[in-house]
């Protein structure tokens, strides 16, 4: 009876040690796959970050916004010929400044959901070791020139992705129609 009551006790420890160990076996296992995934996140998150630093996507906004003020500048030189020269060197920093910020408000938008989405490709297309090893490649001098030849061709890229370039242009719409209001409150009367 005692070696059957023996036996019976050891059987329920190797089971418990069993489970244990099964335990032991799949919480090591989860966290492999979390710490993989996070790793996963953390090296896409930092191959963004490389490739938002090669292409200067901030200066990117800025041109556009300074191009744009330079041609609304012209048009007002055209249309407005009364104008001192005072006034429309005015003109053209109120212009500067109402599109420049216009410009970073809309980068602050658009920049952020770049990105997001960006991750999410990396993050769904991309095992762990596809990502480590496009992550060493942005780091290469072949990367970096990837990279580069990327900016150079980013506005035609750009202009390819905008969802709505409608909604952009009534944004650069608005975005002067202030500076002709912030221009009229000064008392410079402008022409549209």
């Amino acid at each position: 009876m005692r070696l059957t009551q023996d036996c019976g006790n050891w059987m329920l420890k190797m089971k418990k040690i069993g489970a244990f160990l099964v335990f032991i076996a799949l919480h090591s296992f989860a966290i492999a796959q979390v710490n993989s995934e996070e790793l996963r996140k953390k090296l896409a998150s930092e191959i963004i970050a490389i490739q938002n630093t090669a292409t200067d996507l901030p200066n990117l906004f800025n041109k556009v916004a300074t191009i744009t003020s330079l041609q609304a500048v012209s048009a007002l030189r055209i249309k407005n010929k009364d104008l001192s020269d005072v006034q429309l060197k005015r003109a053209e920093r109120v212009f500067e400044e109402v599109l420049a910020n216009e410009m970073q408000i809309m980068m602050g938008q658009t920049l952020p959901k770049i990105n997001e989405a960006t991750l999410t490709l990396f993050m769904q297309n991309f095992n762990l070791e596809e990502i480590q090893e496009l992550h060493r490649f942005y780091l290469s001098p072949a990367g970096m020139k990837v990279l580069r030849v990327t900016m150079q061709e980013l506005p035609n890229l750009m202009s390819s992705i905008m969802p709505d370039a409608t909604v952009t242009g009534q944004k650069i719409i608005s975005a002067l129609q202030k500076a002709y209001a912030q221009l009229d409150s000064e008392g410079i009367k402008l022409r549209k």
